[in-house]
């Protein structure tokens, strides 16, 4: 029997993976495979080809995926975020790496069966970067991409590491063999800065305190996790870009605006000007706390 042909979002429920299926299934181009280590609600649901409850570093799970469907793109949007990170950096190390090397090897084997590169389009972080201290950060000003890589975080650790893994994948896997016919991998990574997103639940990211503070008030309840000491900060880049969805289907390389920072895509459901609590793009509502807190936000 043919294998169904689908492109594999894991995380599908988070922040990006939210967006992300909601802009594919406006496409209209692709079938969705969606996977994520909880169910994912209704309304996501309805845009998905199939959905797979389960966990990435399930090697059994991802021999199944394949002899079920035969996967063009990964969307590899599945992780441990940054603050949870911390708690547990050991299982950190384990899904956001070891969960990510078992894709790849999906993403091989995909590739060689029908002949074509898999494209891996995998989210990565400005948590690889790392300065000593803030008059260091003031001194060195812009940095660029190849700068200051010494994260202080195993967050960052492992997205610096994936990166590194997937160049190593796609340019020089199994080098040495005696026929060596590449991987059939073509990686592709964006380091993003803090997301949030008008339509998920925080699940434990650093710039996550400010959809929290908003879900908080929206429920009428007080958030105590707050601390003395200086502000904290939320990236919020002005330009964008669409390398996250619109390389899936065609290889021209998206302009970046001159002297803008890479930027979040608008299309993955982000409110790049503020959250809008009561409606979603498209119309769409926001998560019932919100919806039920509304009154409460407009007083």
């Amino acid at each position: 029997m043919a294998r169904r042909p689908v492109v594999l979002v894991t995380g599908a429920s988070g922040e990006m993976g939210h967006g992300l299926i909601t802009r594919l299934a406006d496409l209209g181009t692709f079938d969705i495979l969606a996977l994520d280590i909880r169910p994912l609600d209704p309304e996501l649901s309805r845009h998905c080809a199939a959905i797979q409850v389960g966990d990435i570093l399930d090697r059994h799970l991802l021999d199944r995926l394949r002899s079920e469907f035969e996967i063009s793109v990964v969307f590899h949007l599945a992780a441990l975020l940054s603050t949870r990170a911390e708690f547990v950096p050991e299982t950190a190390h384990e899904v956001n790496v070891e969960g990510t090397l078992g894709l790849f090897r999906l993403a091989v084997e995909e590739g060689r069966s029908h002949g074509r590169p898999v494209r891996f389009l995998f989210p990565s972080s400005i948590a690889v970067y790392g300065l000593p201290d803030l008059d260091t950060k003031r001194k060195a000003g812009r940095v660029v991409e190849q700068e200051w890589l010494l994260p202080v975080t195993m967050y960052g650790c492992n997205k610096l590491y994936c990166e590194h893994l997937g160049r190593y994948f796609a340019r020089h896997y199994r080098q040495l063999a005696a026929q060596s016919e590449g991987s059939g991998l073509d990686f592709r990574a964006i380091r993003f800065p803090g997301l949030i997103s008008a339509f998920t639940v925080p699940s434990g990211g650093t710039s996550d305190y400010a959809p929290e503070m908003i879900h908080a008030a929206a429920q009428g309840r007080h958030d105590p996790r707050g601390r003395p000491g200086p502000p904290l900060r939320l990236l919020r880049a002005r330009g964008h870009t669409h390398p996250v969805h619109g390389d899936a289907g065609r290889h021209q390389r998206p302009a970046r605006p001159a002297g803008r920072p890479h930027g979040v895509v608008d299309d993955l459901g982000v409110q790049r000007r503020g959250l809008q609590p009561e409606r979603g793009r498209a119309g769409r509502a926001g998560p019932p706390g919100l919806r039920r807190g509304r009154d409460r936000l407009r007083s």
